[in-house]
């Protein structure tokens, strides 16, 4: 579904991405995770032909981002991390104004999300508290027959109530509608059990990515009695003492099954690599 190769995007002397390569596989809900400034925003822009490449390929659906960027984004739904409305609009003129750039359009999704999120359609959009604009822009991200999603940063910048509204219904989308999902955060707890797979950004290039399930198994912790060495194979990301016994986090680099007694989350593997 999309394929990155080699892709190095800087500004000015400021290089942001430095070689970066990762797939998403089709149907996959994949968490995109990073620090702030870490490139995640970029990565969407490039991917959607907003900004040009400076080295590498980027491929989706089988397009290439700088020739097809148009087929692209009729393709693909995007939920930007700051919402891009029309504040001096009202929330239908913005519904009626985005409409007309997709002949795949679903009315029945878009009024289903209207009622659900309670949208004050006549109401302008510069009234709106900062939860009502992001369940806009979640409408007008989803109310297409989209083949790919990109949801930049969904939860950022909401309270714990919007959030969980949103995450719902994200939750609701990726059961009704399918399709594949590139989703990016700092929210990693709260998205991790929607993950089918991860890429972990780190310092401009991908620091780890796989499926959720082989991720969780290769990162664990285990308890060594003093004096007991660190098994081969096993990568120390931290290290504890309590007594005479110290705990150990690590990534498993080994062949075989992995020794650790407890998995790490996708959370706390974050917490070590980015």
């Amino acid at each position: 579904m999309i394929k990155a190769e080699g892709i190095v995007k800087h500004f000015g002397k400021l290089e942001i991405l430095k070689g970066t390569d990762f797939e998403v596989g089709q149907g996959d809900v994949t968490l995109l995770l990073g620090r702030n400034g870490a490139g995640k925003t970029t990565l969407f822009n490039l991917l959607l032909g907003c900004l040009p490449l400076d080295g590498g390929r980027m491929m989706a659906m089988g397009l290439d981002s700088n020739r097809d960027y148009i087929a692209i984004r009729e393709r693909t739904g995007y939920l930007p991390e700051s919402d891009t409305l029309y504040t001096d609009w009202t929330v239908a003129d913005n519904i009626a104004f985005v409409r007309k750039f997709y002949k795949n359009w679903d009315g029945e999704t878009e009024s289903k999300m209207a009622e659900k999120f309670k949208l004050p359609l006549k109401q302008k959009v510069s009234t709106l508290n900062r939860g009502a604009r992001r369940k806009l822009s979640m409408l007008l991200a989803f109310s297409h027959r989209a083949e790919l999603l990109l949801l930049d940063e969904p939860l950022s910048g909401l309270d714990p109530i919007f959030r969980e509204e949103i995450l719902l219904s994200l939750i609701e989308a990726i059961q009704e509608k399918g399709g594949t999902f590139l989703i990016s955060s700092h929210f990693v707890e709260e998205l991790e059990n929607l993950a089918t797979s991860a890429i972990f950004l780190n310092d401009g290039r991908v620091a780890v990515q796989g499926s959720a399930d082989a991720l969780r198994a290769s990162y664990g912790e285990l308890t060594l009695a003093d004096g007991r060495a660190v098994p081969e194979g096993v990568q120390v990301l931290k290290e504890t003492s309590l007594g005479d016994k110290r705990t150990v986090a690590g990534r498993w680099t080994g062949t075989g099954p992995a020794p650790f007694e407890t998995s790490l989350t996708l959370t706390e593997i974050f917490k070590w690599i980015c």
